[in-house]
C-alpha cells in the first residue's frame, strides 16, 4: 500500500474557547449587512498613491490593492441570509453566528492587549453591518499596535486595521450609496468627523488618507479632493494626503492644481515618492509630446518650457528609481523621458532594466 501523508494543517488562531462565552453584547440577531465596498474601490488602476509612508512593509503600502483583505473563507459563517423569514435553514445559521460572535467577544475581553483579536472583532461587526462598533474595535487594534511609536512590529496588520476602519466611516456615513458621490450632509458628517479625530489624535490622519483613497479608487473624485483637501488643512505635516490630492486633481483634468500639490510637496520632502513619480508622469504629459527631440532647435519659442519640463521629469525619475531600483513602473516612465527627448540609447538600457526588475 503506498504511504499516505496527511493534508497539511490549517492554520488557525489559538484560544480558549472552552469557557462558556456569557460576555455577549446584547445583540446576538444581527442584522442584515451592508455590502462592502473594498474590492471593488480597491481593484481600479491608478497613478502612485500614498497609503503611509510612515509605516514601512515590505507590501508597498503605497498600493492599496495589495493590503485590503476579504472576510471570505471556509471558516467564516455567511450572514447575507440571516434576517430572511425562511426558519428552517436560518435558525441554524443564526445560532452559528451568534456562538461565534461570542466567541471573539470573549476573545478580545480575554486578551485586551492582543491587537489581532480586536481586529477580528471587528471584522465580524463590520460583517454584521454593526459600524460604530467595528470602528470601536479598529480603535483599539490600532491603539495595541502604535503603542511602540519607534517601530511598528507589525505593519501589515495595522495597514489592514486601517483600511477596514475607513471603510466602516463610509459604511456609517453613506449606508448602501458607495457608488455616488457624497451628499452634502453626509460630507460634512464626515468632515466633521475627520477635524475632531485627527486634531484629537494625529496619528488618525493615516486612518482619514485611505478614506480618501477609497473614494478615489471607487470613483468619487470630488468627495475625495474634499476629503483629502479637508486632511491636508487639519494635519499639514501628514504629506501623503498632499500626494494623494495631486492625484485627485489629475484624476480631474484639473492639470495645474495638481502640478501645485507636487511642487509644495516637493518642496517640504524632496525624496517623496510618489510625489517625484506622479509630477514626473504629469510633466511628461502635459509637455513630452510638444518635445522637439533631438537636434531640434530649442532655443527659442515654446519648445524651451517643454525642454525645461523634460530635464525636471527625468531629475525626478532618476531620483525615484535610486530610491527604489526594482521599481519597474519607474523604469518605464523614465524610458519614456529619455525617448521624448531623443536620448534613444539610455531609453533602451532604461527598458531593458525594467525586464530586468520584472522578473525579480
Amino acid at each position: 500500500m503506498p504511504e499516505t501523508h496527511p493534508p497539511p494543517p490549517r492554520p488557525v488562531m489559538l484560544a480558549d474557547l472552552n469557557f462558556e462565552p456569557a460576555e455577549s453584547d446584547g445583540e446576538d440577531r444581527p442584522p442584515t449587512p451592508a455590502p462592502n465596498p473594498a474590492a471593488a474601490a480597491a481593484a481600479a488602476a491608478a497613478p502612485a498613491v500614498a497609503a503611509d509612508s510612515s509605516t514601512k512593509s515590505g507590501n508597498e503600502e503605497g498600493g492599496l490593492t495589495k493590503t485590503v483583505i476579504t472576510t471570505k473563507d471556509t471558516d467564516t459563517v455567511e450572514c447575507e441570509d440571516v434576517d430572511q423569514h425562511c426558519q428552517g435553514a436560518s435558525a441554524p445559521r443564526e445560532e452559528k453566528v451568534s456562538n461565534l460572535k461570542a466567541a471573539l467577544v470573549h476573545v478580545a475581553r480575554k486578551m485586551p492587549k492582543n491587537a489581532h483579536a480586536h481586529f477580528m472583532l471587528g471584522l465580524m461587526y463590520q460583517r454584521l453591518g454593526q459600524a460604530q462598533k467595528a470602528i470601536a474595535s479598529y480603535e483599539k487594534s490600532t491603539e495595541i499596535l502604535l503603542q511602540d511609536e519607534e517601530e511598528v512590529r507589525r505593519p501589515d496588520l495595522l495597514s489592514s486595521v486601517r483600511i477596514h476602519h475607513a471603510q466602516c466611516i463610509l459604511q456609517a456615513s453613506m449606508g448602501d450609496s458607495f457608488d455616488e458621490e457624497l451628499e452634502t450632509g453626509e460630507l460634512d458628517d464626515i468632515l466633521s468627523k475627520l477635524k475632531s479625530s485627527v486634531e484629537l489624535d494625529h496619528r488618525q490622519a493615516a486612518v482619514w488618507n485611505i478614506l480618501g483613497l477609497v473614494l478615489l479608487r471607487g470613483g468619487q473624485i470630488q468627495s475625495a479632493i474634499s476629503v483629502l483637501s479637508s486632511l491636508t488643512a487639519v494635519a499639514p505635516d501628514y504629506l501623503d494626503s498632499l500626494a494623494n490630492l495631486g492625484v485627485a486633481y489629475i484624476q480631474s483634468g484639473k492639470l495645474e492644481l495638481s502640478a501645485k500639490c507636487f511642487q509644495e510637496l516637493l518642496l517640504k520632502d524632496q525624496n517623496h515618492p510618489a510625489a517625484l513619480v506622479n509630477y514626473a508622469v504629469l510633466l511628461l504629459c502635459r509637455y513630452g509630446s510638444l518635445s522637439a527631440g533631438a537636434g531640434g532647435n530649442v532655443s527659442t519659442g515654446p519648445y524651451v518650457h517643454q525642454k525645461e519640463a523634460l530635464v525636471v521629469a527625468k531629475e525626478c525619475l532618476l531620483a525615484a528609481v535610486k530610491a527604489d531600483p526594482r521599481a519597474a513602473s519607474v523604469w518605464v516612465n523614465l524610458a519614456n523621458a529619455y525617448y521624448m527627448d531623443g536620448e534613444h540609447k539610455n531609453s533602451k538600457r532604461c527598458l531593458e532594466q525594467f525586464t530586468v526588475s520584472e522578473m525579480l
